[in-house]
């Protein structure tokens, strides 16, 4: 097979590969930032219940101590304030892992992209020997 046949041929090869792998990376990086949004979602759900709870488990406490309320209520909002204190916290650390998942996609195509800059810019050539 000729140089120049081949080299076209290994070029459309590159070429395809970039393609894919272009494509891969967007799919990831959609399915990154949906992960991360709804980790966002979640996180202020979260974070909205376990106050509403708290306040809930303040107001629980002022009535057990005028004697309005029985032990069994305020073990059982103390347990829902538990339960929400808990996903709140999941919530955190998911939140934390969908962002870095998104900040490693974002670098490496920052990193691909900036590559193919230097890469555009030497101009390399192929010559025939």
């Amino acid at each position: 097979m000729p140089v120049s046949v081949r080299l076209k041929f290994d070029l459309m090869k590159s070429q395809l590969a970039k393609a894919n792998a272009e494509q891969g990376l967007i799919m990831e990086f959609e399915t990154a930032r949906s992960n991360y949004q709804t980790a966002f979602s979640n996180f202020n759900t979260n974070k909205e219940s376990m106050a509403l709870i708290k306040r809930s488990m303040i107001k629980t406490v002022i009535k057990y101590k005028e004697g309005v309320s029985s032990s069994f209520e305020l073990t059982q909002n103390q347990n829902q304030f538990l339960t929400a204190e808990s996903n709140y916290y999941n919530s955190v650390l998911s939140l934390l892992n969908a962002k870095a998942k998104l900040d490693r996609i974002l670098s490496i195509t920052n990193k691909l992209y900036n590559l193919e800059i230097r890469i555009k810019t030497n101009q390399i050539r192929y010559e025939k020997h």
